[in-house]
């Protein structure tokens, strides 16, 4: 029988020679170690390698004393102590929020509906927060009355998601206890047309009231502080809002797509008017920004359809050219009209404004 040769000498030869020079430690001179060592001590990573895409390998000793790294990464005593207090501070927050209860769920029935709801520090949250369950069932249908207590305690904060897509609510109370509307906590609620909000609420979270697309108008006390993020997005039957006094700024989305709201009072307290903020508001026809406004997010007025007259109480705010404002009428006060004259560059304004508008600059 005729044999098969084995394999070349010369192929194992030149294989042999391929990972010789493939894991061929790089060759760098004593001063350039060091200078490498230094660098790494200073970042608190290997210079040479991404501080979140390098990975490492300790083998300990039999006698458990010695850590033998395999990395030429680590090859610093100072990166090594770096890297092990930091996965020493990760592995003990991973422990941390493992050992973490997470908050028990309680539920109690109040004039016919059963409630869920979470108690920390003798504060009731309905829903449960961070795990975001629904405080109520879904299927619940009308009118919402949230109870002042749960549990013996106040109830403080409307949950994470606490009426996520309840559907078939058509009103909700709000008991004079709470403090905060959390993320999400009315968003998809197609049939709520009503909700009061009473004054001692400072937080309102992102998307708590988006997607309620029955909700025509709402009235929000002085005592909101926060609101955040597309709070009041797609609220498309949404005619009237304030913003209370407090307010400093009108956030991402706030108002996207409510395309019924025909005006907006902003207070003299707001400085920034974020991206999108009035997006696609088609139904919006005039707007006064007050002089404290030094900043106006990118397209923050697009898709307003209808607005056709703006009027500033003050200088030109940063970001203006791009707010979607542009081509609008512009109205300004006179001692401003050098900073505006450079922006509009003889875009049409309103000669009788001073006059009708802003009598204090006449």
């Amino acid at each position: 029988m005729a044999t098969l040769p084995g394999p070349s000498h010369h192929a194992s030869d030149a294989t042999e020679r391929m990972r010789h020079a493939y894991f061929r430690p790089q060759e760098t001179s004593t001063f350039q170690r060091e200078d490498d060592c230094i660098a790494e001590a200073r970042l608190g990573y290997p210079r040479r390698a991404s501080p979140y895409m390098f990975s490492f390998k300790a083998v300990l000793s039999p006698a458990w004393k010695q850590v033998r790294w395999s990395t030429p990464f680590l090859s610093c005593p100072a990166t090594r102590r770096t890297t092990m207090k930091r996965f020493v501070t990760l592995f003990s927050l991973f422990a941390a929020a493992l050992a973490a209860p997470l908050a028990h769920a309680l539920t109690e029935v109040v004039n016919g509906i059963e409630w869920t709801f979470t108690i920390s520090n003798d504060e009731a949250t309905i829903g449960t927060g961070k795990q975001n369950i629904a405080a109520i069932s879904t299927e619940q249908v009308g009118p919402i009355v949230i109870p002042e207590t749960l549990g013996g305690v106040s109830v403080t904060t409307i949950g994470n998601k606490a009426f996520y897509y309840c559907t078939r609510i058509s009103s909700v109370k709000l008991p004079s206890t709470v403090n905060k509307i959390g993320n999400s906590a009315f968003d998809g609620c197609s049939s709520l047309t009503s909700v009061n909000i009473p004054n001692g609420v400072t937080f309102i979270g992102d998307h708590a009231f988006s997607e309620c697309a029955m909700l025509t108008s709402i009235v929000l006390p002085d005592s909101v502080v926060t609101i955040e993020d597309c709070a009041f997005s797609n609220c498309s039957s949404l005619k009237s809002v304030n913003i209370p006094n407090r307010i400093t700024s009108i956030e991402n989305n706030l108002f996207w797509g409510c395309s019924s709201l025909t005006s907006i009072n902003i207070p003299d307290g707001v400085t920034k008017i974020e991206r999108y903020a009035f997006n696609f508001c088609s139904s919006l026809k005039s707007l006064i920004i007050p002089e404290s406004v030094t900043s106006i997010g990118s397209d923050a007025f697009n898709g307003c359809s209808s607005l056709t007259s703006v009027a500033f109480k003050g200088n030109v705010p940063k970001g203006f050219a791009d707010s979607s404002l542009l081509g609008k009428q512009i109205a300004f006060p006179k001692e401003y009209v050098l900073e505006w004259e450079l922006v509009l560059k003889g875009l049409p304004r309103s000669s009788t404004f001073l006059d009708l508008l802003l009598p204090e600059y006449v």
